[in-house]
């Protein structure tokens, strides 16, 4: 059987509604990119500030680029985007001891918002990287050294 959508007036279809979430999302994940920019920069940190352009920049292509024709897409490289990010940042540069690895937790959640339902393959990838990760840290979290650690 065929199933027939019918549209209501004044709501906005399902392609809208993902479409302004993942690039809500994205400026979200811009501005916080440029904040952590500022900070590395402050202090100090040029091999983390170079890692961390790179995912501004990622963020901002993902909010720019983001239209209804390619919203599917967009959804799953906003979230490639913050898992390689986040799992990058704890595996490399910062100390178990800081705590940033937990941050890894909201994975899933914006996968689940940002991922089109017909995609969630790439929804269960991301999470099982994520909680991988975030397990391994906090299991070696006494022993664990990351390969470029930044000095606090």
């Amino acid at each position: 059987m065929e199933t027939v959508h019918t549209r209501v007036e004044g709501v906005p279809d399902e392609e809208a509604q993902q479409t302004r979430t993942i690039r809500i999302i994205g400026a979200w994940c811009t501005g916080i990119s440029a904040c952590y920019l500022l900070s590395f920069a402050l202090l100090g940190w040029w091999l983390c500030l170079a890692f961390q352009v790179v995912f501004f920049c990622w963020y901002a292509l993902v909010y720019q680029l983001t239209n209804r024709s390619n919203c599917r897409h967009s959804g799953v490289l906003l979230v490639a985007g913050g898992t390689g990010h986040l799992t990058g940042l704890s595996l490399l540069f910062v100390a178990p001891a800081l705590g940033f690895h937990f941050f890894l937790i909201l994975v899933p959640i914006v996968a689940l918002i940002a991922i089109h339902r017909e995609d969630r393959g790439w929804l269960v990838a991301f999470t099982v990287i994520a909680i991988a990760t975030l397990g391994f840290i906090e299991f070696t979290r006494d022993t664990f050294v990351p390969l470029y650690v930044v000095s606090v």
